[in-house]
């Protein structure tokens, strides 16, 4: 499940369901007493407003339950050393240059509309996180 943020305010793809003739969800209702139940599929009708700011991550249901598994490129870097013969003239022994890459993509995730790696899905709560940020810099190391 996604931000609930999102969900309840009807920006995800999924809350788009209902918008206009509302929502009725999954489950029964007891249409006889407490002393002798009877079962029926559930007709109610709720509003998507109210059925999306239910059925959100903040609440303690299925909906809030998620599997945070997930594949990523956390960091890839590739370098260049450059010859010891450039460096004989002048006081360098070594140096290597490099461009490193982090957060570079999620190839598989669970969870959909987050990265795993910043939520807090996996303390069993997600609502409202930063999309995460990918980052692309230089290394230079030099030993003298």
């Amino acid at each position: 499940m996604g931000s609930s943020i999102a969900r309840v305010t009807g920006t995800l793809e999924e809350s788009v369901v209902g918008r206009e003739e509302g929502v009725i969800g999954l489950g029964v209702k007891n249409i006889g007493t407490e002393e002798a139940p009877q079962y029926v599929p559930n007709d109610v009708v709720a509003s998507a407003r109210g059925f999306y700011s239910y059925y959100s991550g903040r609440q303690f249901h299925e909906a809030a339950v998620m599997d945070g598994s997930y594949v990523k490129l956390r960091e890839a870097s590739v370098g260049y050393q450059l010859p010891s013969s450039w460096l004989d003239n002048i006081f360098l022994q070594s140096a290597r240059f490099s461009i490193v890459g982090r957060n570079l993509s999620i190839f598989h995730k669970n969870a959909s509309h987050i990265d795993p790696e910043i939520s807090a899905a996996d303390l069993g709560y997600n609502y409202g996180q930063l999309p995460s940020t990918r980052s692309i810099g230089f290394n230079l190391n030099v030993n003298f």
